[in-house]
């Protein structure tokens, strides 16, 4: 991958305690992204989820299940379903996920109508733990804290002045666009702000309107395809703003060379304490990103 990293970093986590009795018939439901735009995203999540799940029982001596509900992120009407699918599901005990902001206020009323525990190793929109969901939790900071570090860094490190922010109109992408513009130009950049939709995938119009004074683009986008087509589409216009995403953008989906993306947590290799379990996902599953292993946290 091409793309540089820039590190968010961890804010509060959410700690579950291990459940009290042991039940042969006890499932964990897993609200991911397994197919649609955001599926190389879900598919690390699920294989962590897999992984985490399977380490616990052998562990703890233990036999819980796992039901996989597949949201199509962003697709919400299939969140509601799984929301649904799960809150009926009496042998679930807690659900981990959903992965998006916009999936976890889908699965709120069914969670909080069945009193079930969600925890999401991805979704950072802020408002999402002020309290309207109550049995709602994450395991990664918010977009408050990503934007304005992102923002930090776009200005004092990459020296942007003049910075152009899209974001795709999702809860996601309008929370963190907004965060970073508003910390961007308190620090003096001067900023232009666009939207584009997640079904887009023309955007030459919008492209002529970044001039060629601009210094950075960043591109507040969920799915990364998108960001990688409109950075292919940038480039074919000759505009040379450097590109910049937050952690939607930090997927195999999206490999522009020189592009910079952020992450909501820190790539655990070479933290200590992580050789080993490193060396046993990779030896099942392969090579790994940054929403892995906050997944193997939520489970």
């Amino acid at each position: 991958m091409a793309a540089a990293v820039v590190t968010a970093g961890l804010a509060r986590t959410a700690t579950l305690a291990a459940p009290a009795k042991t039940c042969a018939n006890a499932s964990l439901g897993l609200a991911v992204p397994a197919t649609g735009p955001a599926a190389a995203i879900g598919q690390e999540q699920l294989h962590w989820a897999q992984f985490g799940l399977a380490r616990y029982n052998a562990e703890h001596k233990t036999q819980y299940k796992m039901v996989v509900g597949d949201t199509q992120l962003p697709n919400v009407a299939a969140a509601i379903g799984v929301a649904r699918q799960f809150a009926s599901n009496r042998k679930i005990v807690g659900v981990a996920g959903p992965a998006g902001s916009q999936e976890v206020q889908a699965f709120g009323a069914s969670m909080t109508r069945s009193g079930m525990a969600y925890v999401s190793m991805s979704a950072t929109r802020d408002d999402l733990t002020n309290g309207r969901r109550p049995t709602f939790f994450r395991v990664v900071g918010s977009d408050d804290i990503q934007g304005a570090v992102d923002a930090r860094y776009a200005v004092n490190t990459l020296t942007a002045e003049k910075i152009f922010v899209i974001n795709d109109g999702s809860s996601y992408s309008v929370g963190v666009a907004a965060r970073f513009a508003n910390v961007a130009h308190i620090l003096g950049a001067d900023i232009d702000l666009d939207e584009i939709t997640q079904q887009q995938t023309d955007f030459s119009p919008l492209v002529d309107k970044i001039g060629n004074d601009v210094d950075l683009v960043f591109l507040a986008f969920q799915i990364a395809s998108q960001g990688q087509t409109f950075a292919q589409q940038m480039r074919a216009k000759g505009k040379s703003a450097i590109i910049f995403g937050p952690d939607g953008m930090f997927s195999s989906d999206f490999t522009f060379e020189g592009a910079y993306v952020s992450a909501f947590a820190r790539d655990i290799h070479g933290v200590k304490g992580t050789a080993a379990l490193i060396k046993a996902y990779e030896k099942k599953y392969g090579k790994f990103g940054t929403f892995g292993p906050p997944t193997y946290v939520a489970v």
